[in-house]
Order: structure tokens, then C-alpha cells, then sequence
């Protein structure tokens, strides 16, 4: 039973202080090189894209007023760093898995360097 207690308060303690698996893992942030589609995943526009916004953002959804399913269809949006770091509508919107802060960072260096697609 101590064994129990423990282990649900380390798993208590870990939710508290990490956000993520990038920060709880620290898995390097490349904020620098990120391109739609990247020889690695971790500096993939696309992955992110997948992970935290395909879920609503497709083009037969109702819910969502924009498509993300393509590069075309994301740099229709030369906002796209000013609308997932918005305080008013949160996107990812509360309750779904948010972007990291890497992430954020990722897409708004990629907005800024144009919406480099391949490496």
C-alpha cells in the first residue's frame, strides 16, 4: 500500500511540473530548421499539424472555419503564429492536447521564414 501511495504521488508530482513529454523527456527544441515536411520529425511543420490540429481542422468539418490539411492550406494563413498564440481563442482550443513551447515556436519561426516546405 506505501508502494501505491508512492508511486501515485511521483506520477502526481511529474503532471504538476511538466507539461509535456518534450520537457519531461528534454528532448531538444530545433526552433531554427523546421520545414513543412523535415527529414526528422522533430522539426516537422506537418507532424505538428497531424498531432494537434488535423483532429478539427479538415475540410468537411462544420465545427472549424479553416482546412489545415495541405501546405496550400496553411499558408493561406500568414497569421497562423498570431492564432495558436491567442489568448482570446486558444488553438488548440482548452481540453485537447496543447502545443508545446516549442511548438509554438516552431510554427512562428516557420510563418516568419516564409513556410519553408522541404528541407
Amino acid at each position: 500500500m506505501q508502494r501505491l501511495v508512492f508511486l501515485l504521488g511521483w506520477v502526481f508530482f511529474l503532471s504538476c511540473t511538466n507539461d509535456n513529454e518534450q520537457d519531461f523527456f528534454q528532448i531538444p527544441c530545433d526552433t531554427d530548421n523546421v520545414f513543412y515536411l523535415a527529414s526528422d520529425e522533430t522539426r516537422s511543420i506537418s507532424t505538428i499539424i497531424s498531432n494537434k490540429c488535423i483532429g478539427c481542422h479538415t475540410e468537411g468539418n462544420t465545427n472549424s472555419y479553416l482546412s489545415l490539411e495541405t501546405y496550400d492550406d496553411l499558408i493561406l494563413f500568414p497569421n497562423l503564429d498570431e492564432i495558436i498564440n491567442s489568448e482570446i481563442n486558444p488553438m488548440p482550443p482548452i481540453g485537447e492536447s496543447p502545443l508545446t513551447e516549442c511548438e509554438k515556436q516552431q510554427l512562428t519561426n516557420w510563418v516568419n521564414n516564409g513556410f519553408p516546405e522541404y528541407e
